[in-house]
């Protein structure tokens, strides 16, 4: 199938991940290595040093003390959360030169939704108990980024998908299976085993569709399921679906979340996506 070959072929071209994620993976795999070792390998990238600190003294996390250093913010944050926050940063710069004539989609739009799905996820861990919650806020992120390829190599056939989510009613990824014959999450899933990603990331992209993974209970991918559709209902955002599937009730079920969870939350989920729009998307 042409189409196939010329995803495969995509995604073997798409840009590396740059180089400071891999210099802070590598580092981080190092049971020895410090926190001044790690402040050298973030400060020798100025535009990740200003949105950090702008990210770290914003009233998202709500620091007392201005964080005027990467030193600092990492000692706030922790290493993992800085390294979550560089990584969902670099991935938007590396499609940042790939959006420009896309038409289907802002890509302003796409990345309100990611972030929004990213800071939902991240209030749906915290309310259910999972601590590393900054893997649910990159996982928001960049749950959608095999859509986003399909948006760029793929404009002109994407519009034959369009159609069949407006005039037959599929899902997306059903009519990207038929147009195409392979789906975005699959399509992300490989763009992610290319740059090497977590698993956990990885599971995330490849499952959050479904809420399941391999029909069993992931917690990661159930939070980042249920923020997706939510970030759709409440508008925040567009991925370019017109309607969103019901939630998978085992996955609702599971997460055994209060009532009015989100009609309560529903302010801060505002507030703080919009925090995050305004550091991650503007301008340093």
């Amino acid at each position: 199938m042409k189409t196939l070959d010329t995803i495969v072929d995509s995604i073997r071209e798409f840009p590396t991940l740059p180089s400071i994620y891999l210099q802070l993976n590598e580092a981080m795999s190092n049971p020895d290595v410090n926190i001044n070792y790690i402040t050298k390998i973030i400060e020798n990238d100025t535009a990740s040093v200003s949105k950090l600190l702008k990210l770290a003294n914003s009233p998202i996390f709500g620091f007392r003390n201005r964080v005027s250093s990467v030193h600092q913010s990492i000692i706030y944050l922790g290493i993992e959360e800085v390294k979550n926050l560089l990584l969902s940063l670099k991935i938007i710069s590396v499609f940042h030169n790939h959006t420009t004539n896309i038409n289907l989609i802002t890509p302003k739009d796409f990345w309100e939704h990611s972030i929004a799905t990213g800071v939902i996820a991240r209030f749906i861990g915290s309310s259910i108990g999972i601590s590393n919650s900054g893997t649910l806020f990159l996982g928001g992120i960049l749950h959608n980024i095999g859509r986003l390829m399909f948006y760029i190599t793929l404009q002109n056939e994407y519009g034959k998908v369009i159609e069949l989510h407006i005039n037959e009613k599929y899902s997306l990824n059903d009519a990207e299976r038929k147009v195409f014959g392979i789906s975005s999450p699959i399509a992300g899933e490989m763009l992610a085993q290319k740059w090497k990603l977590p698993i956990q990331l990885i599971d995330i992209i490849k499952y959050h569709n479904h809420g399941t993974s391999n029909d069993k209970i992931n917690l990661n991918v159930a939070a980042v399921h249920i923020a997706d559709i939510v970030a759709i209902l409440l508008g925040f955002g567009s991925d370019g679906r017109k309607f969103v599937q019901q939630p998978n009730k085992i996955v609702w079920e599971q997460l055994n979340l209060n009532e009015e969870f989100f009609t309560s939350n529903i302010n801060k989920f505002a507030s703080e996506i919009q925090d995050h729009i305004s550091i991650i998307l503007g301008s340093d």
